[in-house]
């Protein structure tokens, strides 16, 4: 039996009498998605029992009934290690998985100017009963649906409320921009179909046919799109068809371009994270 195998079932015995017995097969195998993969090196660093009272910990915040997503805490030195041993800030993260929730969580420490040691994310099937708590865990793909829980213990938190807050705006930025990502394949999907079908007048029809094959080529997965919040355009577009007269303009320009917008469009941060 491996090092990792038996050290995880240590934690298991050791909190086999600080949970129920119904949740005793859910808290064994959270313990086993959390340090199965990547957590040799947690469980070598602390002993049994602060990484027991951190699983424990980190089991309930998971398990607790809840409707929302991202939800994000960040766990003071004082909490972790109360009895001595390396005194670490404890960040934390459940939500549904989905792409860029460790590359946000990683540059949002930094721009924070947290020292990361140790980051552990399994990604874990969970199954929830109707209040949102958690009744069974298993490996990814398994039954429920998968969630991915970030655990990070840092040094340098210079504002624990700010990093919490902040945490919570970027993850939620990635949960609205992956959810439109499916969206944003399908409208692409379209506009190429309208730009085959639909007759535009010049110069909006030049390069219509190369036009529609890169839009779909983005609805087939080849790129990675990020959404936006909003759009506000503070100018009257003008309306089609225009002038022969502005088309032999732009003809002479050399361009086979649409014409620029009298006026600037007024964007807003994307809320994509990559």
């Amino acid at each position: 039996m491996s090092a990792e195998v038996r050290n995880w079932r240590e934690i298991v015995d050791v909190l086999r009498d600080e949970v129920t017995p119904a949740e005793q097969p859910v808290v064994a195998a959270f313990t086993r998605e959390l340090f199965d993969k990547d957590g040799a090196a947690l469980l070598a660093e602390h002993e049994c029992g602060r990484n027991a009272a951190m699983t424990l910990a980190a089991f309930r915040f998971l398990a607790q009934p809840s409707s929302g997503e991202p939800r994000v805490r960040v766990v003071a030195p004082e909490a972790t290690a109360p009895s001595g041993g390396l005194r670490r800030w404890v960040v934390e993260t459940v939500m549904r998985d989905r792409p860029f929730i460790v590359d946000t969580i990683q540059e949002t420490l930094r721009r924070a100017g947290c020292l990361t040691r140790r980051l552990l994310h399994p990604v874990m099937a969970v199954e929830r009963d109707t209040h949102g708590g958690a009744v069974a865990i298993g490996p990814a793909d398994a039954r429920g649906h998968n969630e991915s829980f970030v655990h990070v213990e840092v040094e340098d938190v210079p504002d624990a409320h700010r990093l919490a807050s902040l945490l919570q705006e970027r993850l939620t930025a990635v949960v609205l921009a992956t959810d439109d990502y499916a969206a944003m394949r399908d409208r692409a999907t379209v506009l190429a179909e309208e730009l085959r079908t639909r007759p535009l007048p010049p110069p909006w029809n030049v390069n219509a046919d190369e036009i529609a094959s890169f839009l779909q080529w983005l609805g087939e997965k080849n790129f990675v799109s990020s959404a936006i919040a909003s759009m506000t355009l503070p100018v009257r577009v003008p309306p089609a068809p225009l002038r022969s007269a502005s088309a032999r303009d732009w003809g002479s320009r050399g361009t086979t371009s649409a014409p620029p917008m009298r006026g600037r469009a007024r964007l807003p941060r994307f809320c994509g994270a990559g």
